[in-house]
């Protein structure tokens, strides 16, 4: 069977159980908002030879809040407290074929970072997983200031409307829809009279794409329950993130060192050049 299918079969069998035991709810969703975000790594050359697997989001909406999510993130990491066992198998057989193929496709994805939005109340909660360690940061709640042109287009079958707003170092673009009068979207991107269906900067660096919604049989909007997350500020997040995406030593020598593996002969770190691109919000020191 296919490791991926394999995979997400046995992750569905006990998501609910894992969420139940990982969330703590904060209320019942109204819809959820299905998006791919395309990200462009070489946004020197513009040219994406190295192309970043799009990633699948959720965005899960309650009245007072939202949680934005990975979704196979999200699989994998109920896997890992409801199964560690289980888990750990699963992500040390992914890493030896990683190392039989000399490609690295991290279980679950590579896209880490969850927002939960309002939670605490007047604050969008960060948590991330990169560089092995798990960060998490909270900060207030900031609300582009929009402006809203003419232009008109259809989603998902909804009739959406054209906003512009220089917001966290880009210019973004934003297609909503007064349809549905829920003043949210993907990533920190909201305050508009309807719920943003698409989205991206004006290098189109970064795409948010809607590809559906979800009314049934949905979980509850919530925030993790953060045991052994290292707290820190979203300058210092994005700060060290930077750090370690512009970094020359592998994750694949990290990884190793971790399980004890030998990666050459030398035990010296392997060196790899980095591809330059720059986060959703680039208005941060670095």
């Amino acid at each position: 069977m296919n490791r991926l299918i394999l995979f997400v079969a046995i992750v569905f069998s006990s998501v609910v159980k894992g969420y139940a035991q990982r969330i703590e709810p904060k209320e019942p969703a109204m819809f959820e908002v299905l998006f791919t975000k395309h990200v462009v790594r070489d946004t020197v050359s513009e040219v994406e030879k190295h192309p970043w697997p799009d990633a699948q989001m959720a965005l899960r909406v309650g009245k007072t809040s939202a949680m934005f999510y990975p979704v196979l993130k999200f699989f994998r990491d109920s896997l890992a407290h409801y199964n560690s066992d289980l888990y750990w198998q699963l992500d040390r057989a992914n890493f030896e074929e990683e190392r039989r193929t000399k490609v690295w496709k991290p279980l679950g994805g590579w896209e880490n970072e969850y927002i939960f939005k309002n939670m605490p109340e007047g604050k969008w909660t960060v948590a991330n997983y990169f560089d092995m360690e798990r960060r998490v940061y909270e900060e207030e709640i900031e609300t582009p200031v929009w402006e809203i042109a003419d232009s008109v287009k259809t989603i998902l079958g909804y009739e959406c409307q054209l906003a512009f707003t220089d917001f966290r170092g880009r210019r973004w673009s934003a297609w909503f829809t007064p349809e549905i009068p829920v003043a949210e979207g993907p990533w920190k991107l909201s305050g508009l009279p309807g719920l943003i269906l698409e989205a991206y900067d004006a290098k189109r660096h970064y795409v948010f794409t809607s590809t559906g919604i979800v009314k049934d049989n949905l979980g509850d909007v919530g925030i993790y329950i953060f045991r052994d997350y290292f707290k820190t500020t979203r300058d210092k997040y994005l700060n060290d993130r930077y750090k370690y995406i512009t970094s020359t030593t592998s994750m694949g020598s990290k990884i190793a060192a971790a399980y004890g593996v030998k990666t050459n002969t030398d035990n010296a770190p392997k060196k790899v050049k980095r591809t330059p691109y720059d986060f959703e919000e680039t208005n941060y020191p670095h």
